[in-house]
């Protein structure tokens, strides 16, 4: 996979958006954002080639662009756009996939709705650069540095006030099947800073080495346009408490009455602002 190129005239697809009138896929494939999904993360790319300074700027104006478009002409039809639940307690709406810079997603931290989900949300790090801009409410989370604390698989090894947590490895796998599995490595998480982006502020997460914790309250509707790029490895880490050694683990399609939910939620929203 290429990398993205931020040299001026690099023509990534990035066109104008033209006539709100239009569709909403064809407005965003005039983004290059073509229809499509990457649930699994499966399309691969070199790390080397994609430092994170340089995604993010192309991500920051694919986003910027297509921001207007998803509140405008996605939220309004969000019905027709299956979604799931991640773990971390928040909808993915996968709204389609640009062949350079990698995945457009709509997430959802819904208002008043129970976000517990299958071992989540918990600490973990991603294998691919994110760039979010918040479109409705406020994110916030919290990043951690990690300190090792041995390896055993020892289940009395992990008690409630220890502060350890086991390493799982995460794999996705089609229809929202995730296998966690670990080789039995600690590590004491340590809080490093908390984190806050408001509506038109935007956060990133770089590949591999940034382990965060979402904080959005159940409380509060809070929305984010999300680019994911090509992934850079084939799993994830996430920690958890558990002392079995494997967990399947899947991602539950969200039902029409929440999306239904959802969709007037944040079009209250918008007419407040």
């Amino acid at each position: 996979m290429a990398p993205p190129d931020s040299r001026p005239g690099r023509d990534l697809g990035l066109s104008p958006t033209g006539d709100l009138g239009s569709s909403p896929i064809r407005l965003l494939e005039e983004l290059g954002v073509k229809p499509g999904n990457d649930m699994q993360h499966s399309r691969m790319a070199d790390l080397s080639l994609f430092p994170p300074d340089n995604f993010f700027e192309q991500a920051e104006i694919l986003v910027t662009k297509a921001s207007p478009i998803v509140l405008g002409k996605v939220v309004p039809h969000l019905e027709d756009y299956p979604g799931r639940w991640n773990p971390g307690g928040f909808m993915v709406f996968p709204l389609g996939i640009h062949h350079v810079l990698g995945s457009l997603r709509l997430h959802v931290y819904p208002e008043g709705m129970p976000r517990n989900t299958p071992q989540g949300p918990n600490i973990h790090n991603h294998a691919w650069h994110l760039f979010s801009n918040v479109l409705v409410g406020s994110y916030t989370d919290t990043l951690y540095a990690l300190e090792p604390s041995g390896r055993t698989t020892d289940p009395e090894a992990i008690y409630p006030g220890s502060g350890l947590l086991r390493v799982f490895e995460t794999r996705r796998n089609p229809g929202g099947q995730d296998r966690l599995t670990t080789d039995g490595t600690i590590v004491r998480p340590v809080p490093l800073v908390n984190r806050q982006a408001s509506a038109g502020q935007v956060h990133t997460i770089e590949a591999d080495i940034v382990y965060h914790l979402p904080t959005v309250s159940p409380e509060q509707l809070t929305a984010t346009l999300v680019l994911d790029s090509h992934a850079f490895a084939v799993s994830t880490q996430v920690l958890l408490d558990s002392a079995s050694l494997q967990i399947d683990r899947t991602r539950v399609t969200v039902d029409p009455s929440s999306v239904l939910l959802v969709k007037a939620q944040m079009m209250k929203a918008q007419v407040l602002k």
